[in-house]
């Protein structure tokens, strides 16, 4: 590829390219996600969890092609700039996820609440066994402030919390989402794993360098270790904005670096 312009008309060929190759293995996915969120869609922690652990497994799994001889090979050969192609794979795995994870939450607690609706009103031993409470009211826990109230929040706070535990929820996924994506690219086997050992390994170790920084600046063994942790979140909260765009150029420069 001897542009380095980025084309449009490449890039949809890029997303074309990907929904026709795996429109099976997509739907499988996303039927397997719609069954998890039926049983789960009434616990905002478990769904979140879902949406952060799944979002990793797929951002890993992405570009798994490009560490196999002839799939990678193909990859590469694809006429398009690696900024295109990491493009594609950044849409996919954050925008194009999240807008999937939602669907599917909508569609999974739609058929999770007729299930559980049709089967203790109509069935006489399951009526008889869990009765009909909680069960002939569809919630949006997602999407509603009840999905806040699991604390010891002031009254008429909750739409306010609300919006703060969404946004902190999107931020923490597309963090992980790039820094898995970079581990992606950079592994060849064992992606999550080893990633995931990076990872901690980086925090323990900032961790470790704010207490020690505290320590010395302080100078008491015996250090409030609220100080230490509004200074570590402190620090997430900062670097959340840098360090995004920084994963995704470093995923760049990997990218090229295969090629050649």
């Amino acid at each position: 590829m001897k542009t380095n312009i980025f084309n449009f008309n490449r890039t949809g060929l890029l997303f074309q390219r990907y929904f026709m190759e795996r429109s099976y293995s997509e739907l499988m996915y996303w039927g397997i996600i719609i069954v998890i969120f039926m049983f789960l869609r009434n616990s905002v922690p478990a769904m979140t969890g879902l949406i952060l652990v799944a979002g990793i497994f797929y951002a890993t799994q992405y570009i798994r092609e490009i560490h196999h001889p002839n799939n990678g090979i193909a990859y590469f050969m694809i006429p398009a700039t690696q900024l295109e192609k990491l493009t594609v794979g950044i849409v996919i795995t954050t925008l194009y996820f999240f807008a999937m994870m939602v669907i599917s939450y909508v569609i999974g607690n739609m058929a999770g609440f007729n299930f559980m609706y049709y089967t203790t009103k109509h069935v006489s031993f399951i009526r008889q066994m869990f009765g009909t409470g909680g069960y002939d009211t569809i919630y949006w826990f997602l999407f509603t402030p009840s999905s806040v109230k699991m604390g010891n929040f002031p009254s008429g706070t909750y739409q306010e919390w609300s919006y703060i535990i969404v946004d902190a929820i999107m931020r923490i996924f597309i963090l992980c989402q790039s820094i898995f994506f970079l581990g992606g690219v950079s592994f060849k086997n064992n992606h999550i794993f080893k990633t995931t050992l990076v990872v901690i390994t980086v925090l323990l170790s900032l961790y470790l360098l704010l207490y020690v920084e505290t320590k010395l600046i302080i100078g008491d063994l015996r250090i409030d270790t609220s100080i230490l942790k509004l200074r570590y979140k402190n620090i997430l909260e900062i670097s959340n904005l840098t360090l995004i765009p920084f994963f995704w150029i470093v995923s760049y420069f990997r990218l090229t670096e295969k090629q050649v």
